[in-house]
């Protein structure tokens, strides 16, 4: 369904002008906010998307709003589990090809559409549309996947058709949000990136890009309504105004908190300190189209000049603990790999060998809704310029980031936050030749070797094989270093006691699940 020569990594200027348009016709926009109250839940975060079309661009921002309006095929519980969701149940035809799906009965979106294979088939065509790849669209679900057709076999049985067997689909329709085709079908891309319309438990009451979005719940939710009436979402971008605002009450929650917070926010009378290691996937990404990060030493070189224990020690408040490579949990690891040592005279040495100038300048990138990752990045830049490599870090506004990116446009390096379960060849999708999350232009031969291993990966459905060829990923992965490995995120939020709620691993935010306590 995918054009052959379709390039996920080039959104037109088209699209990029329509966004800019839309920023500049809300500057100014806000006004008084909701306060909390005893129907409203008021949560501070560092960033509010600028549009909400789920198929223009890809990110945590944005997925954590409008999951909260359009309901996906399936959902991971907090605990990593697996479960049907609007897709109830599943089996797999055709040598693995072709996923049939039944869809839960009785279910309708917001406009009393009916949910059905008919009108979930709409979501899979809008992403492969002509039209709307030719003004930017961007899903990355059929490259993922390597989409072929989505065929209705009866009103609530959905066939999936991939061009190979591929045990990652599953998996990939956890980040696909069901479209009312009601609203879309007619909408201009000014009216779909404006606000979403599905099936969730929430409706959007009010949004302003890059500021704040109000929502009310969806009181005929499959599920029943959620307990939280009316939930406000607003962007603050300094950690310490997120604190203060838990402090003074003007927010319930404060999400995306730093380490150094902590003490902090135990002092705070009437709020709880929620804390855990996520599996986010951290790493600063070498922009390989760079001469100089084509030799895999030099790479190697920047993992060993890292002293994480000084990292950890000074900044994550001995939360933190080293990557080893790209994987989110320890779920088939590859037992024979340890994290990079740090070891600056080998470091040195490499750079040496490899005939590597450390008077160049090396950007080292960060987006600047990071929160604690931006002190990482900092912290980093410092020690390798202490071994005279000059390094320096660059905190950048989101949007602009998002598009170095997918554009792979970016000097030197860029921290990336990939989110993950630990699903072994959803872990290793980070090196996915054309995926737009995939900056490093690794392309190599051992980057060759590893996408096709990654598509065995991909066709096995035998949990053996699969962790048999997760630790040959890992293996080269690891010496050939496309990132510098950091660690893994720590998902720390402050929560006023009247709200019963904490932080999953993945950092995926569901306000469904959200309460008031007792």
């Amino acid at each position: 369904m995918r054009p052959k020569n379709f390039d996920a990594n080039r959104l037109p200027s088209a699209w990029l002008a329509l966004v800019a348009a839309i920023g500049l016709a809300f500057a100014g926009a806000s006004s008084a906010q909701p306060m909390p109250g005893p129907d409203t839940m008021v949560v501070a975060t560092p960033a509010v998307p600028n549009e909400l079309d789920p198929d223009f661009g890809e990110s945590s921002v944005k997925g954590n709003i409008i999951r909260q309006v359009l309901d996906t095929p399936v959902w991971y519980d907090e605990d990593g589990v697996l479960h049907g969701w609007i897709f109830e149940s599943w089996e797999l035809l055709d040598d693995n090809r072709r996923w049939r799906f039944s869809i839960r009965e009785g279910l309708e979106f917001d406009s009393g559409t009916p949910v059905n294979a008919e009108t979930v088939k709409y979501t899979f065509d809008r992403m492969v549309d002509e039209d709307m790849l030719s003004q930017g669209a961007d899903n990355q679900f059929p490259l993922r996947v390597g989409l072929v057709d989505v065929e209705i076999v009866d009103e609530y049985t959905l066939d999936i058709v991939t061009e190979d067997a591929n045990a990652v689909t599953l998996t990939r329709l956890y980040v696909v949000y069901l479209l009312d085709p009601d609203f879309y079908e007619d909408a201009s891309l000014a009216d779909a990136a404006l606000t979403a319309r599905g099936s969730g438990p929430y409706r959007i009451v009010t949004f302003v890009p890059d500021d704040y979005v109000v929502f009310e719940r969806n009181e005929d939710y499959w599920l029943g309504p959620p307990e939280i009436e009316r939930l406000v979402v607003r962007a603050v971008p300094e950690r310490s105004s997120r604190v203060a605002m838990l402090e003074t009450g003007e927010v319930d929650i404060a999400l995306d908190l730093a380490p150094d917070d902590i003490p902090i926010v135990d002092g705070i009378p009437n709020v709880e300190l929620q804390a855990t290691v996520g599996s986010r996937r951290i790493g600063l990404a070498f922009n390989q189209q760079e001469e100089r990060f084509q030799d895999k030493r030099v790479r190697q070189a920047f993992n060993y000049a890292v002293d994480f224990d000084e990292i950890n020690d000074a900044l994550l408040y001995g939360l933190g603990g080293r990557a080893t490579t790209y994987r989110g949990t320890d779920y088939c690891a590859n037992p024979e790999l340890e994290p990079y040592s740090y070891d600056p005279e080998l470091a040195v040495q490499l750079l040496e060998d490899a005939g590597y100038d450390m008077s160049e300048e090396v950007v080292l990138n960060v987006a600047s809704n990071a929160g604690y990752r931006i002190q990482v990045v900092e912290s980093m830049a410092s020690q390798l310029r202490s071994l005279g490599i000059a390094a320096t870090a660059n905190v950048i506004e989101r949007s602009i980031y998002v598009d170095m990116v997918g554009n792979r446009d970016f000097d030197g390096m860029i921290e990336v936050g990939l989110g993950g379960r630990g699903v072994p060849p959803q872990d290793a999708g980070v090196f996915l030749f054309g995926a737009f999350w995939n900056p490093t232009s690794w392309e190599d031969d051992a980057a060759h070797e590893f996408n096709d291993l990654l598509a065995e990966i991909q066709a096995a459905f035998d949990e053996d094989v699969v962790c048999d060829l997760t630790k040959e990923l890992e293996a080269i992965a690891y010496e050939h270093a496309p990132w510098l490995f950091s660690h893994h995120s720590l998902e720390i939020a402050g929560v006023h006691e009247r709200v019963d709620w904490s932080p999953r691993i993945d950092s995926h935010l569901f306000w469904r699940t959200a309460g008031w306590a007792d």
